[in-house]
């Protein structure tokens, strides 16, 4: 499906170089793979995702570059346009899919602890993710942690460090294939030791809410004053940590101290 997408891409753009390039990163990819490490193949159910990463890099390393971060996003727009109709099948704001979604994703996780536990206990799978499910025990959304990232350290190590959001935002897309809305505070891309996952219905309150801090946006209070120099009414940042949606302990325990709603209306 990923291979499919990125050869539309390279209609799109580059038809005249498009066999060449294909060619060349056939060629590419078995090198680049001989220097991943071993996270076990198809018995590991998330090594996919090292595998989908070093394709891209193939790609990027046969266009000269060409195909960079601008491009996977192109790439996961087309895949997300082609996939959304699996959202009529998985809106989690409908209780019943939420519940069965969670149900079967939490079983096939904690599967998978077992067996990353088991593997490494034999020195195998020493370099994949390790995962905690449901880390803040909420009953709310679908919550996991992931533990290192190989995709992470392969790019550092090897100097691909600037793909690494744009493979990040694939996350996201996942969140609107589920009508969700993904709530994450870092990941191990932006230095973290972990990736923390919160997937919320995106018609739930939680949904409305971001962490509005400082060291993210910077004064979001001058940001709301620009807002009404070009024209916006109304412009209001409300807290959700201060007792009107959650209390502060609440908000420390669900990991969003300073979350707010920015409302407005042009």
């Amino acid at each position: 499906m990923i291979l499919r997408a990125i050869k539309r891409y390279l209609k799109r753009h580059y038809p005249a170089e498009m066999k060449c390039i294909i060619n060349r990163a056939a060629a590419l990819k078995p090198r680049l793979m001989a220097k991943a490490p071993d996270l076990g193949g198809k018995e590991n159910s998330l090594a996919n995702n090292l595998d989908m990463f070093i394709l891209f890099l193939a790609f990027y390393e046969a266009s000269d570059h060409r195909m960079d971060g601008k491009a996977v996003d192109e790439i996961i727009a087309d895949l997300y346009h082609r996939m959304r109709f699996l959202g009529g099948f998985m809106n989690i704001n409908h209780r019943g899919t939420l519940s069965f979604l969670r149900n079967s994703l939490y079983k096939s996780y904690r599967k998978y602890v077992k067996k990353v536990a088991e593997k490494q206990a034999k020195g195998e799978w020493t370099d994949t993710w390790g995962m905690v499910v449901n880390p803040n025990h909420t009953d709310e959304g679908i919550a996991f942690t992931l533990v290192g990232c190989p995709l992470a350290d392969y790019a550092k190590k090897y100097g691909y460090e600037e793909l690494m959001p744009h493979m990040c935002a694939l996350d996201h897309t996942y969140a609107k294939i589920m009508h969700a809305k993904l709530i994450r505070t870092h990941t191990v891309a932006t230095g973290s030791d972990s990736c923390d996952y919160w997937y919320v219905p995106d018609r739930s309150a939680t949904a409305l809410h971001d962490i509005m801090s400082e060291k993210r946006y910077g004064d979001m209070h001058i940001f709301a004053e620009k807002l009404k120099a070009e024209g916006y009414e109304e412009v209001t940042l409300i807290p959700t940590d201060n007792g009107k949606f959650m209390s502060k302990a609440e908000s420390l325990w669900m990991g969003l101290s300073g979350s707010m709603i920015l409302t407005g209306r042009k």
